[in-house]
């Protein structure tokens, strides 16, 4: 999810923005095997469909794979073209159930960033965030560094899915779930609200429908909302999602966002 607000489960992290407590993620980090949130799962694939197709037509396929050393979760997020190269890559790092860095290569327009989160030194009991981001390969050599403070841990796609796990009966009570929500290319952290829209059937399983829209009233007029259908049954796993994705799409020469139809492979 915003002009390059990205949400491909992830998507990618309401109400509490960590899904897991500062004191808790540093007594992770110490070792042990105890599981953490995001080493799970190991290998989850999508297919990325083009809005509205019948028959569905097929853009991207989607690749999650983690490993994790002791404490530390590595995570890659690949987009692939239908004839396997490569459109986009995402690189996840976590330290225990807490973000670190996150990296996304845009293969197909040679942007890239990478950002990076801390405790601020500064402000006791506080993060902050680093963004770094060039628009193409020729401007590598003259990122522009930005940092952020945040007073709770941002998300980015790949922590979306837990995110609602965890806040998924106040949802479906009716609540409406904030966060906040890391946007590389914009080099900031934008507030997201998940609300419940009504409830499906999605082949053979039971299941809600859910909106995310920006908090800001401003954006929220120029960004259409994103759409998941969520299932009831614990642990509550994100089934599709129509909206904003990682890759773009080329027409008339030129790169434009893409909103699209992602379904995950369960």
């Amino acid at each position: 999810m915003f002009s390059r607000i990205v949400l491909a489960f992830i998507l990618g992290s309401g109400l509490i923005c960590s899904c897991a407590g500062q004191a808790e993620s540093r007594a992770l980090a110490g070792g042990g095997s105890a599981p953490l949130i995001y080493e799970q799962p190991t290998l989850l694939n999508a297919s990325i469909y083009a809005r509205k197709s019948d028959p569905p037509r097929l853009l991207f396929t989607f690749r999650r794979t983690a490993s994790r050393s002791g404490s530390i979760i590595h995570v890659l997020r690949e987009y692939f073209y239908p004839d396997g190269r490569t459109a986009a890559r995402e690189r996840v790092v976590y330290e225990g159930n807490s973000l670190k860095s996150y990296e996304l290569e845009e293969l197909q327009t040679g942007s890239s960033g990478t950002v990076s989160v801390s405790d601020d030194p500064r402000d006791r009991g506080h993060l902050q965030v680093t963004f770094e981001y060039s628009k193409d390969s020729s401007h590598r050599g003259h990122k522009r560094v930005v940092t952020e403070p945040a007073n709770s841990e941002p998300l980015v796609n790949d922590m979306m899915g837990a995110f609602l796990s965890a806040n998924y009966d106040a949802i479906a009570r009716g609540i409406k779930v904030s966060c906040r929500y890391i946007v590389v290319s914009r080099k900031e952290i934008v507030g997201l609200s998940f609300s419940k829209q009504g409830e499906t059937t999605y082949h053979n399983r039971e299941a809600l429908i859910l909106k995310l829209q920006p908090t800001n009233p401003l954006i929220s007029v120029l960004v259409d909302p994103l759409y998941f259908i969520v299932e009831k049954a614990p642990p509550h796993r994100v089934l599709e999602y129509t909206g904003r994705t990682t890759p773009k799409i080329n027409e008339g020469n030129r790169w434009k966002d893409l909103d699209a139809l992602t379904v995950f492979d369960w």
